[in-house]
């Protein structure tokens, strides 16, 4: 495997509250970190620190790959990022340059069928856990060689999260790329791949 992340005496905190000290890790290609701690810990910001949505107050983040932020696909625990008003085929054409038959493949394969994908259903009329396996979908349509999910759970039923398990491990085993994940630790022990690594954070680190 080859070194893909390093990051090294990591801080980050906001005056009178900090939230990271001193945090290091690497992770290799081909690999899955589960990061695992206390609401508070740091979970959520860790994952914005890494994706590039916020800047460190102390120390480094370095990516083996050269543009990184192009290569990383987020996704948040509270928000899938699709675009509301637009139909299921729209938000999936907001990513890659995909065909019609391609995408509908793919939201087949979410379990996202009719009435979902017919006459242009805007997404704000989906129900909560077909908004997280679409936005599950358009994540994995985006091809990024990096994933960071927090809290990808939310909002699924069995079925979707047996879907997002073989998705991930398709994408650690299969395609080598790398992925950061939150979540409830006994939740996520039947989702992730063999090649999961647990990271532990504890309140002000």
């Amino acid at each position: 495997m080859n070194l893909m992340l390093n990051i090294s005496n990591l801080s980050f905190g906001y005056p009178l509250k900090p939230i990271l000290h001193n945090f290091s890790l690497q992770m290799q290609r081909g690999e899955c970190l589960h990061i695992i701690g206390e609401n508070g810990s740091g979970k959520s910001t860790l994952l914005k620190l890494i994706s590039g949505f916020l800047l460190p107050t102390a120390g480094s983040i370095q990516w083996a790959i050269p543009h990184p932020r192009s290569e990383t696909a987020h996704l948040d625990a509270d928000s899938n990022g699709l675009y509301l008003q637009l139909s299921a085929f729209q938000n999936l054409q907001l990513g890659k340059n995909h065909t019609y038959t391609q995408q509908r493949q793919a939201l087949t394969k979410w379990g996202i069928r009719t009435p979902y994908i017919q006459n242009s259903l805007a997404v704000k009329k989906f129900s909560t856990g077909m908004r997280r396996r679409l936005a599950l979908c358009r994540l994995e349509q985006m091809q990024k060689m990096v994933w960071v999910l927090d809290e990808p759970l939310n909002g699924l039923d069995s079925n979707g999260v047996d879907l997002l398990s073989h998705s991930l491990n398709h994408k650690i085993t299969q395609l080598q790329g790398c992925v950061v994940v939150t979540g409830h630790q006994k939740m996520m022990a039947e989702v992730l791949p063999p090649q999961t690594r647990a990271i532990y954070l504890h309140e002000k680190n």
